[in-house]
């Protein structure tokens, strides 16, 4: 969607790895191994029916809105660690 407003990026750059079992599961094998991320802050300002994860390649299977103080019981344990120091940096956003 286009209909969204930018309210904050990250002072920092984020990466993890993924592990070694998990990169047997996916298509790409070992040819991409993790990422280095920039993260944003942004208010969506559409409506619903305008968020589409079935994509040609998605990277998400579904998608659904929670409150930021349950995104780490959401996330896959490899990316738990840049989720927690992200939600640090963005925590005066949340409040």
């Amino acid at each position: 969607t286009n209909n969204a407003e930018l309210l904050y990026e990250s002072s920092n750059w984020f990466n993890y790895e993924i592990p070694r079992e998990t990169l047997k599961t996916l298509p790409w094998g070992n040819l991409y191994i993790g990422q280095e991320q920039r993260w944003f802050v942004f208010r969506f300002k559409g409506k619903e029916n305008e968020i589409n994860v079935k994509t040609e390649n998605p990277e998400f299977s579904e998608w659904k809105w929670i409150k930021y103080d349950s995104l780490l019981e959401n996330i896959v344990p490899f990316k738990k660690e840049v989720y927690k120091n992200v939600l640090k940096e963005f925590k005066k956003i949340f409040k």
